[in-house]
């Protein structure tokens, strides 16, 4: 019975060991979550603006200053509406089957640093949203 009193120590050893990892884990699936909630934003964005002027309902100026003032994006992606920058484009142009087409593009770039690590570049990667539609 005396040789099992000292084995008080080993979970606690076991714990240090096995708490690292974990938290490790932890963090990669929270940034993992944001970074998919902000891919499917994107793909809202280009979804919904396209249908705002495709059907008439918005011009490219009030869909610009809508997401301007409501991106809903975490602090992992930014993008910008202005229209002298390409990260918010929209394109409408005369296809000879379809008529008169909108076409959106939207790209959101990282806000986080890339860091190399043993030559590989680690960072985020851009989010890009692309959407065509028929005008009515």
């Amino acid at each position: 019975m005396g040789q099992y009193k000292r084995q008080g120590g080993q979970s606690i050893v076991e714990f240090a060991v096995i708490i690292p990892i974990f938290l490790l884990l932890m963090l990669a699936f929270f940034y993992l979550s944001l970074m998919c909630h902000d891919a499917l934003t994107v793909q809202e964005i280009v979804r919904n603006s396209t249908r705002s002027l495709a059907i008439g309902s918005a011009t490219e100026a009030q869909v610009r200053t809508y997401y301007s003032t409501n991106t809903h994006l975490s602090y992992l992606y930014t993008f910008s509406t202005d229209a002298k920058k390409p990260d918010f484009s929209v394109t409408t142009a005369t296809d000879p089957q379809l008529g008169e087409i909108v076409t959106v593009t939207l790209k959101a770039s990282s806000t986080v640093a890339s860091r190399t690590v043993m030559g590989k570049d680690f960072g985020f990667p851009a989010l890009s949203s692309t959407l065509t539609m028929h005008k009515e």
